[in-house]
């Protein structure tokens, strides 16, 4: 869960709701180490990065876990 700071009230946005994720926050919507992380990130090829962050697109990464399960390549 992560929390934003408005100015007039404070919101709380859930994992579940971000289309793109830090690394750090994928590995808390995936419940693994960042070692992991980042190799899951790279086969997957749903990251960007925007300066020197790294975005992973959530709705593109579950897509992809959906498309390896039905195959059973992951």
């Amino acid at each position: 869960m992560v929390r934003t700071m408005n100015k007039q009230e404070e919101s709380i946005v859930t994992l579940n709701e971000k289309r793109c994720l830090t690394v750090n926050e994928f590995q808390v919507y995936m419940g693994i180490v960042r070692n992991n992380a980042l190799r899951l990130i790279k086969k997957s090829h749903c990251a960007r990065k925007v300066g020197r962050k790294i975005l992973v697109d959530r709705v593109a990464f579950d897509q992809w876990m959906d498309m390896m399960s039905e195959t059973n390549l992951l």
